[in-house]
């Protein structure tokens, strides 16, 4: 039996795996050609307008803008094979050095505002699903609505304007840290990183920073979450495992705790995996409002820059991480569902 599950669970994570890398290859397909689709020609951008027709084409040779599509192509996933995705124009720099500099500040505003999200998602969700048409399922319809219905941008500036310039009780939207205040990269996390450092003050600062771009960005993917845990937690109290846990006369909390909620997180997985997988991948809009230096930002300035190797390198990373992902939701799901596994 034991021998049977292994060889399961062997080649179903063998069959998730191909399938992982036919879609990178094919997100690199798809970047590469919608990149050089990009209106404006990157090298003008680099030499000026006013440049002569040799400088442009010196400058078009030392990209490789010259060659082929097909060959420019080839070029780019021999690098790619081998690690490198390019160097960014825009900053001098390797896009695999910008994307490690800039993915723990993306990272941590995406675990607090994660965590912040869940935190009034998931009570308020099942508290709407267990007391259908009550006052708190009045609630978690109103707190899901304005989750949607506010756009993230308005929502973060109307952030910025009460707490920082009415009320002066956050710091300017100005990145994470100042620089005399910044503590020596550990992590690259700021909140990590300066209680490493031992400074309290810092840390507090770190957090102050932290909470307007978290909270704003909370706010937005709480929605989606608390939707789909409130109506899989009405139809789990309704299931046939649950009425017969009743007719069994086990109390309350134990019909829910270790019946429903079992029921009702297997789909409320995939919407956690969703959105993280989104806030990892980078949060532009989010980061361009508050200038904070994660992906998103740096995907958003590569963009208008028509930065090819950039743009490749961030939607191929945001590409991984949703693979990555999905692995781990699809291993999460086949351990706990039997039904995968048969």
């Amino acid at each position: 039996m034991i021998d049977e599950y292994l060889i399961r669970s062997v080649k179903y994570g063998v069959r998730r795996l191909s399938h992982a890398i036919i879609v990178i290859w094919g997100v690199t397909l798809v970047t590469f050609v919608v990149a050089r689709l990009l209106p404006g020609n990157p090298v003008y951008l680099m030499v000026g307008n006013q440049a002569d027709e040799s400088t442009v084409q010196a400058a078009m040779a030392k990209l490789g803008f010259d060659k082929p599509i097909p060959e420019q192509y080839a070029i780019y996933m021999q690098g790619l094979l081998r690690g490198d995705l390019g160097r960014a124009w825009t900053t001098s720099h390797p896009v695999t050095e910008d994307i490690r500099q800039r993915f723990p500040a993306t990272l941590e505003l995406s675990v607090v505002a994660f965590l912040l999200a869940l935190l009034l998602a998931l009570p308020l969700g099942i508290a709407a699903g267990l007391r259908p048409s009550s006052a708190v399922h009045r609630l978690a319809q109103l707190v899901s609505t304005f989750g949607v219905a506010l756009p993230q941008f308005w929502l973060g500036l109307m952030l910025i304007y009460v707490f920082f310039f009415r009320l002066r009780l956050m710091p300017p939207p100005m990145g994470r840290l100042p620089l005399v205040a910044a503590p020596h990269p550990i992590t690259g996390l700021m909140l990590i990183d300066t209680l490493l450092a031992g400074n309290t003050d810092h840390f507090l600062l770190a957090a102050k920073v932290l909470v307007l771009p978290a909270v704003t960005l909370a706010l937005a993917i709480q929605a989606p979450i608390l939707n789909l845990i409130q109506v899989s937690m009405a139809a789990a109290m309704n299931s046939d495992a649950v009425r017969t846990a009743r007719a069994l006369g086990l109390p309350r909390r134990e019909v829910i705790v270790q019946h429903a909620l079992r029921i009702a997180v297997l789909p409320v997985l995939n919407m956690i995996a969703i959105t993280f997988g989104y806030l990892l991948s980078g949060t532009v809009l989010v980061e361009s409002v508050f200038s904070w230096p994660g992906i998103g930002l740096y995907a958003l300035q590569a963009m208008n820059a028509s930065d090819y190797a950039a743009i490749q390198g961030v939607v191929l990373f945001s590409a991984m991480i949703y693979v990555a992902v999905y692995i781990a939701l699809d291993i999460a799901q086949f351990v706990i569902d039997p039904r995968i596994r048969v």
